[in-house]
């Protein structure tokens, strides 16, 4: 038993380093990664995407960069491509 808890906590570790190190998004203890998301600050709404790219719905992150934010949030965009 005390065995299988030191592999949990290793496991850990290693997931939490990845994470830190930016390598999270390849990192399958993840079930596909991290999603990342993007908020438009002047609607507050959530998008699937990168700041500095594409969202999941095609809006270019690069128009006013200044609008956009990444975040954590869950994604609220109801569009194709962001609410699937």
């Amino acid at each position: 038993m005390q065995g299988g808890k030191f592999f949990a906590f290793n496991g850990m570790k290693e997931i939490i380093a990845k994470v830190i190190l930016g390598t999270f998004q390849q990192c399958p203890e993840l079930k596909g990664g991290i999603k990342m998301a993007v908020e438009h600050t002047p609607t507050n709404v959530v998008h699937k995407g990168t700041k500095g790219g594409t969202t999941g719905c095609g809006t270019d992150t690069n128009v006013k960069s200044d609008h956009w934010v990444s975040t954590g949030s869950r994604v609220n965009c109801d569009k194709n491509g962001c609410k699937n």
